[in-house]
């Protein structure tokens, strides 16, 4: 009998979200498991108080291609640490849902569990049991088919977070002098090349703004310079919550928003996980990966663009199983979604919340 889970799924925002409905597809299948969630230590504001499918959040060391962290130097002693604790724990069950496996699986086995599952590039370590992983299949169904592997079977396919109090409570001080009301637009990403351009971003704010709506503009400091030059180059008044946010906040934030206009990006996910209508911005072999399931409540701008603008060489390879964030490219770094135009944003937008 399965009576303790380990869960590896220790990256960024939007990669937690989509993973959501394996880990909930787990818990029907073991509901009297202990379910540990192995993260990053951001995930312990986001579990706190909400009831997820896991028990707990256990912060995982930097490890190569695991979590790696500029600002943290790889420790082998919190490693040794770390994974002697697991050991104690005693797993039945160890899962990988943390990519391909080169550096993830030797981590999993490091567990000491019983039995252990996941996902294989042809290059990595195999676990017990595994599915290959390749390109150009949806992360909700990626993670759901890893679960299979222990007999669990989907219960939803749209990721769901709930919302607690302290996240209005949080957002309270950031929108109580909105009067009207306001469209979010989340304008950077971590990949330049997924970036709506600012002056796009302007005039579809300014569109919006005279239909009534105010625009309340979001991001980390790390995006304040997109945000600023989306902010300048706006004929209306922005809010610009850059750097402001908890993540509790965000979620209050747009939980009371009539929609999110973003890139392809985690506070995309998050708002479509509470929720709250998208309309997303995709590069289209992204779209593959990250769209989302369902679209009563989002939709999508699709660029198709295959070259790069200023050199024509070509931006992919069809048969390539190389992650698109991790292809050589030309260095010019132009947006890949400048194609997409204002008015077909603008359209989307309104279709959805009038």
């Amino acid at each position: 009998m399965t009576q303790r889970i380990a869960v590896l799924r220790a990256i960024s925002l939007g990669d937690f979200i989509v993973a959501l409905p394996a880990l909930y597809a787990l818990r029907a299948h073991f509901p009297d498991a202990h379910i540990d969630l192995l993260a990053r230590p951001w995930m312990h504001e986001l579990a706190e108080k909400r009831p997820f499918p896991f028990n707990s959040v256990i912060s995982v060391p930097v490890f190569p291609g695991v979590y790696d962290d500029p600002a943290k130097i790889e420790d082998i002693v919190k490693q040794e640490a770390f994974f002697s604790e697991m050991q104690k724990k005693r797993y039945d069950l160890a899962i990988q849902l943390h990519g391909g496996g080169r550096n993830s699986n030797p981590f999993v086995k490091r567990l000491g569990a019983n039995y252990t599952i996941g996902m294989k590039t042809d290059d990595a370590p195999d676990l017990d049991k595994t599915i290959p992983y390749r390109l150009y299949q949806h992360e909700v169904h990626r993670y759901l088919e890893v679960v299979s592997l222990a007999g669990a079977s989907p219960v939803a396919i749209d990721p769901k977070i709930p919302t607690i109090e302290e996240d209005y409570r949080e957002a309270t001080e950031f929108i109580r002098g909105i009067n009207s009301p306001y469209v979010v637009l989340h304008t950077g990403a971590s990949d330049s090349r997924r970036i709506w351009p600012a002056d796009s971003y302007a005039q579809l704010g300014d569109r919006l703004y005279e239909e009534g709506y105010e625009i309340v503009l979001t991001g980390t400091i790390s995006e304040e310079n997109i945000i600023t030059e989306v902010q300048k180059a706006m004929k209306h008044q922005a809010v610009n919550l850059c750097g402001k946010l908890s993540l509790r906040a965000l979620i209050g934030v747009l939980k009371q928003t009539r929609a999110v206009i973003s890139n392809d990006t985690g506070p995309m996910h998050l708002a479509r996980a509470i929720g709250i209508p998208t309309i997303g911005i995709y590069w289209f072999p992204n779209m593959i990966h990250w769209s989302p399931v369902t679209r009563s409540t989002n939709r999508t701008a699709i660029s198709w663009i295959q070259e790069c603008e200023v050199c024509r060489q070509p931006l992919f390879d069809r048969d390539s199983q190389i992650p698109l964030n991790e292809i050589e490219s030309c260095g010019h770094m132009k947006s890949y979604v400048s194609s997409v135009t204002v008015d077909e944003v603008f359209r989307k937008t309104i279709e959805l919340i009038s």
